[in-house]
C-alpha cells in the first residue's frame, strides 16, 4: 500500500516546487501525497489527515495557476 512520498516534493506556501536552494521553479506545482512530506515529518498520522492535505493543496496548486496565468 502506498500512502504518500515522504518526504516528497519541497513545495512553497502556493505549492510552488521549490529547488535545492529554495527558490520556486517557474510553472512547477505540486500537491497531495507528493507534497506529504512538507507536512509530516517521516511519519504517517492518518488517513483523514492525508485526504485533507491532498485537498487543501490541490485548491492551493489550482488556484496559484490561474493566479499565475491571469499575470501573463
Amino acid at each position: 500500500l502506498f500512502i504518500g512520498s515522504i518526504p516528497g516534493l519541497k513545495v512553497d506556501e502556493n505549492c510552488r516546487v521549490l529547488t535545492s536552494a529554495d527558490e520556486p521553479i517557474e510553472g512547477l506545482l505540486a500537491c497531495g501525497e507528493l507534497v506529504f512530506g512538507n507536512v509530516f515529518n517521516r511519519a504517517y498520522p492518518a488517513s483523514g489527515t492525508g485526504m485533507a492535505t491532498s485537498a487543501y493543496t490541490g485548491a492551493i496548486a489550482g488556484s496559484t495557476a490561474v493566479d499565475t496565468l491571469r499575470a501573463e
